[in-house]
């Protein structure tokens, strides 16, 4: 069995093998029909490849790899608004140190805050991305807007 020190896709690309897999090839002829084979690959490992289709193939359902899904979060409709108060906060920050906004603090991070609705600065040290720099610019202003949504009687708290 030819092993290479390199990703799959460097060999054969992702494509092609799918495209392999779909035709379930009987013969190397027939897997030299799939458009993009590399005709190195071909002649040196057609039978190994044809072997290691029809053992994929034999895998029942049941037993392939499941990929977990991702987080999902309970839609907010406040998030947005929570977003766009950090970003104003954010961007007056950028303003002021002259530095670019996404520099100072991503969307991605900006986010993470207004999932957690930090009620001191010291609560964003949880966000494992958040640097203490970021904490000491940006803190104060981001606990502050998002205030609104931390009150009881607002019409902003989630519920």
């Amino acid at each position: 069995m030819l092993r290479l020190d390199r990703a799959t896709c460097r060999v054969v690309s992702n494509e092609v093998l799918i495209e392999a897999a779909k035709a379930h090839p009987a013969s190397k002829e027939s897997l030299g029909q799939i458009k993009g084979m590399p005709r190195g690959i071909l002649e040196r490992n057609a039978a190994e490849m044809l072997a290691a289709i029809d053992r994929g193939l034999a895998v029942p359902e049941a037993q392939l790899p499941k990929f977990p899904k991702a987080a999902r979060w309970d839609r907010d409709p406040e998030f947005d608004h929570k977003v766009g108060a950090l970003k104003s906060v954010r961007d007056a920050a950028a303003a002021r140190l002259n530095l670019d906004p996404g520099v100072l603090c991503s969307r991605e991070r900006m986010e993470a805050v207004a999932r957690l609705l930090p009620g001191e600065p010291a609560e964003l040290a949880q966000i494992p991305e958040f640097r203490r720099w970021q904490i000491a610019e940006l803190g104060a202003g981001f606990v502050q807007a998002l205030a609104p949504w931390r009150k009881k009687d607002s019409p902003y708290r989630d519920a």
